[in-house]
């Protein structure tokens, strides 16, 4: 129960006040108190008796490999309710199952949009490739399956007095540290989190970021970033736990995606664009002014730790400023 707490209490820090949050806290201790709470079941060892032997051999598989738990609960959760709705031997599912089963998700459920088929999709054909490449079938019912298009989704630009704003007015010492250790690496929001004091280097100004796939990176720290990090350092809690960003209620357990995402998100209103200000919006804003300033695309694949060039070209969108420049010297 008092976990249960604790993870509800991170939740919503930084939306209440550290006085209701204790208040929150303890009478949502004393409301549970005859109610028995206990994780809710996700792992993948209790669907193993009841799915097909590829589906347990693919995990296994993919986590030797090296892929993070994020991504193995994503095969988990969109393989698991396939393999339940086909109700065929693996050998069996043909393109027709795999097209009608997409075309269902959508149709019980309209707020699942064409980027989120086409997620499932691309899911579902790592699982039949690696089934094919491996002699457990035959064919490949994926190869006959087309992408699903989707309105890939653009984020304007926040404008330099927008962003100066926004840093301006994140005070707490530790929230700013946040935000510009996230704005001078442009990181996910999953490396932010693993961040262990001993991965930063302030007096090199390195950061050592650990990405998709347990593939580590070297990224720099602004002097701003320096000083913000310091600063909190000077007021961080004491704790065992070696994680740099904690929460501030005991036992000071590091903060999770959830709780940066809810410290980021009030300063929204400031934005001159539409949106929310998110982790993910801080890394683009990072790799958009890398691109106005002529940094070539593969450098900013090796510093935002993309395997595909392609993902790095979706990220940013050249500015006018920048287009005209271009113009004026390579056309005008």
């Amino acid at each position: 129960m008092q976990e249960f707490a604790y993870g509800f209490g991170q939740r919503i820090e930084g939306i209440v006040t550290p006085e209701q949050l204790a208040a929150i806290t303890k009478e949502l201790e004393v409301y549970c108190s005859n109610y028995d709470i206990a994780p809710k079941e996700t792992s993948v060892s209790t669907y193993l008796e009841q799915l097909p032997e590829e589906f347990k051999r693919f995990m296994i598989a993919k986590k030797v490999a090296g892929r993070s738990s994020g991504t193995l609960k994503q095969y988990s959760y969109h393989l698991v309710p396939f393999f339940y709705a086909i109700g065929k031997p693996v050998q069996d599912i043909t393109d027709s199952d795999i097209i009608v089963y997409m075309y269902t998700l959508q149709k019980n459920n309209p707020k699942i949009g064409n980027h989120s088929v086409e997620h499932v999709r691309l899911i579902l054909s790592s699982f039949f490739s690696w089934c094919h490449d491996g002699g457990m079938i035959t064919k490949n019912p994926m190869k006959l399956i087309a992408p699903v298009k989707y309105e890939q989704k653009e984020f304007p630009p926040i404008s330099e007095e927008a962003f100066e704003e926004i840093r301006q007015a994140i005070t707490d010492t530790r929230d700013r540290a946040i935000f510009e250790v996230m704005y001078s690496t442009g990181c996910r929001i999953a490396e932010l989190c693993n961040l262990k004091l001993n991965d930063i280097d302030l007096k090199q100004r390195e950061v050592h970021l650990l990405g998709k796939g347990n593939k580590h990176r070297t990224s720099y720290l602004s002097v701003r970033a320096v000083i913000a990090v310091r600063q909190y350092l000077k007021v961080r809690t004491e704790s065992e736990d070696e994680h740099l960003f904690l929460g501030r209620r005991k036992p000071h357990k590091p903060l999770s995606q959830s709780a940066i995402r809810l410290i980021l998100k009030p300063f929204s209103s400031i934005m001159d664009v539409n949106g929310n200000l998110h982790p993910h919006r801080i890394r683009h804003q990072f790799a958009t002014e890398w691109v106005n300033k002529g940094l070539p695309v593969t450098e900013l694949q090796q510093i935002l730790g993309h395997a595909n060039l392609r993902t790095t070209q979706e990220y940013y969108q050249l500015s006018q400023a920048r287009t005209k420049y271009d113009h004026m010297n390579y056309i005008a």
